[in-house]
């Protein structure tokens, strides 16, 4: 089985509790205004990937980093329900072979709400651990950690997730990464945070060639 893949990074830190490994899926047909993934959306993007061998891979970064979760995110996760179901059993396969005691919990975000999310992948839903649910809305900005958008929601789905996910703590939104030449900004930006980004490295004399949160006409 394969997935189609937008990216892969590690470690997160503004995606879920602690520090953790997150996967943007590739593809999406919600396409919310103002989403900043917009290079997540075209579902012929990315790169497939066999299952197998990515959770093989996500196993090694999750032991050699001492990560403590999984994010799945993108892009639509539940329009690959099957993969994501298969990639999270076999991690959790994996990662009892090897060993490895540090608790990991896996939380999805979604654009869709919990009742239709669940319904529309009921068993990748069973394996989850927590999920932010609901479409994003630009004009409804979140203040609680992990809501891009006040409208959504957080599903708690197991103990662990009660107790990492339970309080409401200020935590950080953004955290920029540098890739491969690129800068890479994770997290949940409010509306207008992006484009300050950007003016604020043109001051600094750092132009930008392009950037993946606009959509191109």
């Amino acid at each position: 089985m394969r997935l189609q893949l937008n990216r892969i990074l590690a470690p997160v830190t503004v995606l879920g509790y602690g520090q953790r490994i997150g996967l943007w899926v590739q593809g999406c047909g919600i396409a919310c205004p103002g989403c900043a993934s917009v290079d997540t959306w075209e579902p012929s993007g990315g790169e497939s990937r066999d299952v197998d061998g990515l959770a093989a891979q996500v196993v090694r970064e999750i032991i050699s980093r001492r990560l403590v979760g999984v994010t799945l995110t993108g892009g639509e996760p539940t329009d690959q329900a099957p993969q994501l179901e298969l990639l999270v059993l076999k991690v959790r396969e994996y990662l009892s072979v090897a060993g490895y005691e540090a608790p990991v919990d896996v939380l999805l975000f979604t654009g869709r709400p919990a009742r239709a999310a669940a319904a529309r992948a009921a068993g990748l839903w069973k394996l989850l651990d927590a999920a932010v649910c609901g479409p994003y809305r630009r004009d409804e900005p979140g203040e609680e950690p992990l809501l891009a958008s006040a409208n959504q929601e957080l599903v708690l789905l197991s103990p662990l997730a009660a107790e990492r996910y339970s309080r409401s703590d200020d935590v950080a939104r953004l955290q920029v990464v540098s890739e491969d030449g690129q800068l890479l900004i994770v997290g949940l930006p409010r509306p207008g945070d992006l484009d300050r980004f950007e003016s604020l490295l043109c001051k600094r004399g750092v132009s930008m060639r392009g950037n993946s949160w606009r959509v191109t006409t």
